[in-house]
């Protein structure tokens, strides 16, 4: 079960902010290995190691994103099922 201590709002600005930083970051890895700065990407390991912190990165974002959008149905599924569903428009 899913703690109500953050709302879907807020949890999907905090998604997007996270994929924005990491996407910044893929574009800064992208730029250091086409410019072969010495430093970043001499070492094959630390290359590797940005590679891979960079593609997990992304997809824990994704992942994030998609978490609210399936509470949301979620929670719209059960209001339906108890017949507590707000946003038909009745009174």
């Amino acid at each position: 079960m899913l703690s109500d201590a953050m709302s879907p709002e807020r949890h999907m600005r905090l998604s997007l902010a996270l994929a924005a930083l990491f996407l910044a970051m893929g574009l800064w890895l992208e730029a250091m290995i086409g410019l072969r700065m010495a430093g970043w990407v001499d070492d094959p390991l630390r290359r590797e190691f940005l590679r891979l912190g960079h593609a997990h990165g992304g997809l824990l974002a994704l992942l994030n994103l998609a978490l609210p959008c399936l509470r949301g149905t979620r929670t719209r599924a059960r209001a339906r099922r108890t017949g507590t569903d707000r946003s038909s428009g009745g009174a």
